[in-house]
């Protein structure tokens, strides 16, 4: 948190400034933003009806194999009452995994889908002779380290220009609102986790402190209301925390392997589904270890975060 406040704080005004306009950082409260991130105006770029097409043209240039593709079904049905943000369903790792989406369109949909196919080609590419512990528990932050990479290629600027085929400038622009909105989120549960430590160690009332936390952290006004209900059960805050170290540590791996334009190279492909064959058979940090000779470590985060804002 320390390390990120002045990157945070003027990106931050510089997209405030843009979206909301004249409104100052101190009159932010939490449900701004929604809005201050939306990239309303990007909408057309990422049209619903696109984004599984698009997902499987990506697919083919990375190289994923027919068998990892047919045990993914997309449930793409409109039916009453369907949840309209994706989520992938494992049922039988690896034979049956479902991706379950509702495509309305925009950068945001198109990010979650992402996310979402990450989990799934995760699960679909677990070799099926791993143990059952390593199909089905072990640490989560690997399944989502793998789904925060291909979420992330959403915010490359090279994807944005050979999928969505936005303009050079216009793919700065957004990469520069995405990068700042990760970083709040990184914010976010940086400071949720610490709350939660306190909420769970601490038999005093924690109202006042998850406000100041999050509200200091964010700089969107949170109130004490939300004290119990925005927590995650067992600490998940922390699995997200290490899945944004084990994301940044592997792209970074990635492009000085396979060059900026990894995320479209069949070599990459066959590369990343090995690490996924193993199923969560070992933790984040021993993964990140494997695969890039390097710790977990929120170095490689802050200094991509660095280059996109600064």
């Amino acid at each position: 948190l320390d390390a990120t406040a002045d990157l945070y704080r003027e990106s931050l005004g510089r997209v405030v400034r843009q979206r909301l306009g004249s409104i100052p950082l101190a009159a932010l409260v939490r449900s701004d933003a929604s809005w201050t991130f939306r990239a309303r105006d990007f909408d057309g770029a990422f049209p619903g009806a696109a984004m599984v097409g698009t997902a499987g043209r990506q697919m083919a240039e990375l190289g994923v194999p027919a068998i990892q593709q047919a045990r993914i079904t997309f449930d793409t049905e409109e039916r009453p009452g369907k949840q309209p943000r994706a989520f992938c369903v494992p049922v039988r790792v690896p034979d049956e995994v479902y991706l379950v989406l509702r495509p309305r369109g925009g950068h945001a949909d198109y990010r979650t889908f992402w996310h979402e196919l990450g989990h799934a080609l995760h699960f679909a590419s677990i070799e099926s002779t791993q143990p059952f512990a390593a199909r089905w528990l072990g640490d989560n932050s690997v399944t989502e380290g793998f789904a925060m990479l291909w979420e992330h290629m959403t915010i490359d600027a090279r994807w944005l220009r050979r999928y969505p085929e936005l303009s050079r400038d216009d793919s700065a622009r957004l990469v520069f609102e995405l990068a700042a909105h990760e970083l709040y989120g990184v914010r976010r549960y940086a400071a949720k986790l610490s709350y939660e430590l306190l909420l769970h160690g601490n038999a005093a009332p924690a109202a006042d402190e998850y406000a100041d936390r999050l509200t200091r952290a964010t700089l969107f006004r949170y109130t004490p209301d939300d004290y119990l209900a925005d927590v995650d059960p067992w600490f998940y805050a922390a699995r997200y925390l290490r899945a944004w170290q084990l994301e940044a540590a592997l792209a970074a791996a990635l492009t000085e392997r396979f060059d900026d334009d990894w995320h479209r190279n069949p070599r990459t492909g066959a590369y990343v589904l090995e690490l996924m064959s193993r199923g969560q058979a070992a933790a984040a940090d021993r993964l990140a270890e494997e695969a890039t000779g390097a710790p977990l470590s929120y170095a490689p985060l802050v200094t991509r975060l660095e280059r996109l804002l600064g």
